[in-house]
């Protein structure tokens, strides 16, 4: 996401978001009173996290380690909601991130594209697809190859 190589890549966000899933799902064995500040204190670490990925300019920032704990959280139990979260936190995101700098042509297909991959996200019924390994081996580079001569021949 940063062009400007100032940026942690997206592996440091899915990390943060893995471990902002790991302290959501500690639980402590003792009264209430001490179960209610760690709860409290959880929060805090992983709004830490969230800072974390903003402040250090991770791809996707605050946004991806959100998204990812909020996939944890209601994917599996409710995915019409998952769906309206989804849906709302990348709207808001283009619209805070993008509203400013892209021109208007530019901005509303950005946002409707960054959307639309909730549609496989929901359609996915959690089993293995058709075994297409080999066709995306092929494709990989093939893309490359169809690149470098469209760059060619539109010098």
């Amino acid at each position: 996401m940063h062009t400007d190589g100032r940026g942690l890549n997206v592996m440091i966000t899915l990390l943060l978001g893995l471990v902002s899933i790991h302290i959501y799902e500690q639980k402590i064995n003792d009264n209430k009173k001490n179960e209610k500040i760690f709860n409290v204190f959880k929060v805090l670490v992983i709004a830490f996290l969230i800072w974390i990925a903003e402040y250090y300019k991770c791809d996707y920032g605050a946004f991806g380690v959100a998204l990812v704990l909020i996939t944890h959280l209601l994917y599996d139990n409710n995915k019409v909601l998952y769906s309206v979260v989804f849906t709302l936190m990348t709207a808001v995101k283009y619209v805070i991130s993008y509203s400013m700098t892209l021109p208007t042509t530019c901005f509303l297909p950005l946002t409707i594209c960054a959307i639309l991959p909730i549609i496989p996200i929901m359609l996915y019924n959690g089993k293995k697809g058709p075994g297409l390994k080999y066709l995306f081996y092929i494709m990989y580079p093939l893309q490359f190859v169809v690149i470098g001569l469209l760059f060619i021949n539109l010098r």
